[in-house]
């Protein structure tokens, strides 16, 4: 043995390199070369270790670039090497368990006959290596892990497990939280679910989870002679050529494998072997809109250049002494204007409204176009849900009163509540239907969001979506239309959004798109123009039908303490009911 046993057991690198072997794929027995995207697996567990963290991985991966076998090689060493060390496997069903198995397996047959000296085994049997150190490697098939122990866990195409949130609270209590220990999570993407979420919230720094992705192009065998020229290149190689550096043997290997494995479909493909993170999830499982609408509108919004920030205003000043509304350009703004109103436009507002609080959802607004369908405006932030009314009183009076439809639950009701009581005259009232109750006719305006109506308001987005029915340019829209997946339960199936991504933008454009068909389940169209007044004439004339006169100025400081005074109010409420 070229290595001393010094060596192996002071370099993880050079043990797996120079004594293990593996089975390639055309069944020849060969030496365990680590590749780049195996080497940053090991090298993001090891950077754990030495930084004292226990080591936690989750990989979103291609189809076979070779990860369970690095994470199996890391886990056979540590139990090679060190006295009653439990390490566990677990698969997804029986038959990659068996697989699995013969991975440790072949490490051990065929390393080099004097560490099988130095370290004998006791058994190998029933997917499990026994050493007389007292180590144990095992392969289950993941269902009930209760009353285990372990050292290293290894969670192998976890998005396929049956019920991952019971394996994964179960095993995870298995594993003491020291850097002597390992838990790796890898899968190829299925759509929502716990791995999707556990993946996005370790992107986030929530979860202590080191994020990794490995797309196919980052397994260097993934090559092909091709069989075209560069000016034979589709639109869409050209694209991935440019995002990705990838060479012709590369898209030689991808036209390949579409053809021969996926039968020619592309979307097969993306799923089976995604070129980013974002493609991985999307692309596969169940999602809400169409991949290519998707990437469309990606390719829309990162090619028009975004306009100034802004925010909504209604202050008297030196430029405004009127103090009408408007929006007044600032680098902190979280308002995109897309559009100018145009005189005799009709528009469309939906308003998603949350708690408000630092750490908190962000709250949404949307305008459309009932003419053009476009998106012509977004206001995206945090903001208290009475403050909310304040923003939308004012796109709304800058668009002609745009016909409001805010969704009143929860922190939604203090929204609707307060334009109500700002007097905005274009609210959208929805049908009774729809709730299957029995209420007064004032106390129906908005719309209310149930397990019954849910499918009807991400309906209406995904009709707009998918039909691409108008623009939508603001990026922060259309990097949300990846999040949202269809999922079987007891309410039938139902629109999930994994845990750590947003929805309140999609909702937002949902509930401008009810309001501008009138009704759920109207129908989508444009409006066509008709003789209406200019824009600001029917502003002020709703206000004078009405015997309203405009709120009185107010700064958005005195706004902040305003509703700073009725949160408190109502937190006082709380407190002694």
């Amino acid at each position: 043995m070229g290595l001393t046993l010094r060596e192996a057991l002071k370099s993880e690198d050079r043990f797996i390199s120079e004594c293990l072997k593996i089975r390639a794929k055309n069944r020849a027995i060969i030496p365990l070369r680590a590749k780049p995207a195996q080497q940053r697996v090991l090298l993001a567990i090891r950077r754990m270790r030495q930084a004292g963290k226990p080591p936690r991985v989750i990989i979103v991966k291609a189809r076979q670039v070779g990860v369970s076998t690095v994470i199996e090689a890391a886990m056979f060493r540590r139990c090679q090497f060190t006295p009653h060390r439990e390490s566990i496997v677990l698969a997804h069903r029986v038959e990659s368990a068996t697989k699995i198995f013969q991975i440790p397996k072949l490490f051990y047959d065929k390393q080099p006959a004097r560490l099988r000296a130095l370290y004998p085994k006791l058994s190998d049997s029933r997917r499990r290596i026994a050493w007389k150190n007292g180590s144990t490697l095992s392969i289950e098939v993941a269902g009930e892990v209760r009353g285990l122990t372990a050292q290293d866990i290894h969670f192998s195409e976890f998005a396929y497990y049956r019920d991952p949130e019971t394996v994964f609270k179960a095993a995870m209590q298995a594993v003491p939280d020291i850097p002597d220990s390992l838990v790796a999570i890898e899968s190829t993407a299925n759509g929502a679910g716990l791995f999707q979420d556990l993946y996005w919230e370790a992107k986030a720094g929530k979860n202590g989870f080191t994020p990794i992705f490995i797309a196919w192009y980052d397994d260097e065998t993934y090559v092909a002679e091709p069989d075209f020229t560069e000016d034979e290149i589709t639109a869409e190689e050209q694209e991935l050529r440019a995002r990705h550096g990838l060479s012709l043997a590369q898209l030689a290997w991808r036209r390949n494998t579409i053809r021969q494995k996926c039968k020619g479909d592309v979307g097969v493909f993306r799923t089976e072997y995604p070129s980013d993170e974002r493609e991985a999830f999307s692309a596969s499982g169940s999602p809400v809109f169409e991949y290519e609408v998707r990437r469309a509108y990606a390719i829309m919004s990162q090619e028009t250049a975004q306009p100034e920030r802004s925010e909504p205003e209604i202050a008297k000043t030196q430029a405004n002494p009127q103090g009408e509304p408007r929006l007044v350009t600032t680098p902190e703004g979280r308002c995109w204007q897309y559009a100018p109103a145009r005189d005799g436009g009709s528009y469309f507002m939906g308003i998603d409204s949350a708690e408000g609080i630092i750490g908190g959802d962000p709250s949404a607004i949307v305008l459309l176009n009932g003419h053009t369908l476009d998106v012509d405006l977004v206001w995206h932030g945090l903001a208290k849900p009475e403050v909310l009314a304040w923003y939308a009183y004012v796109i709304g009076w800058l668009y002609g009163w745009a016909k409001a439809n805010p969704e009143t639950n929860n922190q939604g009701l203090l929204t609707t509540r307060e334009m109500q009581r700002l007097g905005y005259p274009n609210l959208y009232r929805r049908q009774k239907r729809l709730e299957g109750e029995t209420r007064d006719d004032s106390d129906l305006v908005g719309w209310y969001t149930s397990p019954k109506t849910r499918p009807m308001l991400f309906g209406a987005a995904r009709e707009y979506v998918n039909s691409q029915a108008g623009r939508i340019l603001h990026r922060g829209l259309v990097e949300e239309l990846d999040n949202p997946h269809f999922e079987t339960s007891a309410w039938g199936r139902v629109v999930r959004t994994p845990r750590g991504k947003h929805d309140d933008l999609i909702c937002a454009l949902g509930l401008a798109v009810i309001a501008l068909k009138g009704d759920a389940e109207g129908e989508l169209r444009p409006i066509q123009p008709g003789s209406l007044l200019p824009t600001r004439t029917r502003a002020r004339i709703y206000h004078r039908a009405e015997n309203r006169p405009l709120p009185a100025p107010m700064t958005f400081d005195e706004l902040d303490a305003q509703a700073e005074l009725v949160a408190r109010s109502q937190r006082r409420l709380r407190e002694h009911t």
